[in-house]
């Protein structure tokens, strides 16, 4: 991931930096499986800043479930970014719902920030879970010896994909 991050965003724009603070959080405490939460807590403390998440409605939607996910909600601050693939409608609800959610597990809600950045002009398609998905589907579907794959990254990271046959454990 972090290789296909730095292929997708080293052109984007200069000022970017991809960090492997994950990999070396993972490493220093001898684990395989890190998890979102510890590790942005960690980074606060060693980088001594304050971590806010931009993300999308889709993905913010399913915090709650994640390791410590109410804790998350409480203790960062997140931009959301509103294009033209969220569902607003499933967001609102999800937005209704969490102080019940969230009150059930004996926490209240009042200290959650978010702030929607609508970009309606946007189509956000990068997605981990979807290139994996359509690798395991359709891998050997191809045209033109070039994988039929739809916009949700850019061709430098799918040809590091194929080149170091990244999802080839799913054919």
């Amino acid at each position: 991931r972090y290789k296909m991050c730095c292929e997708m965003f080293s052109a984007l724009n200069e000022n970017i930096i991809v960090s492997d603070f994950e990999r070396q959080f993972a490493k220093n405490n001898n684990v395989e499986t890190v998890f979102t939460y510890e590790m942005l807590k960690e980074f606060e403390k060693t980088i001594d800043c304050k971590v806010n998440i931009i993300t999308t409605t889709e993905t913010f939607c399913e915090i709650y479930d994640w390791h410590n996910g109410i804790d998350m909600l409480h203790e960062f601050k997140y931009f959301i970014i509103k294009d033209k693939n969220s569902d607003w409608l499933k967001f609102s609800s999800y937005v209704a719902e969490l102080q019940n959610m969230i009150n059930d597990k004996y926490y209240e809600l009042n200290n959650m920030q978010y702030e929607l950045v609508p970009c309606d002009d946007v189509i956000i398609n990068v997605s981990s879970t979807k290139l994996r998905e359509l690798f395991k589907n359709i891998y050997k579907v191809v045209i033109y010896n070039k994988p039929i794959i739809p916009y949700y990254t850019n061709d430098n990271v799918i040809k590091y994909i194929l080149n170091n046959y990244i999802y080839d454990n799913l054919r």
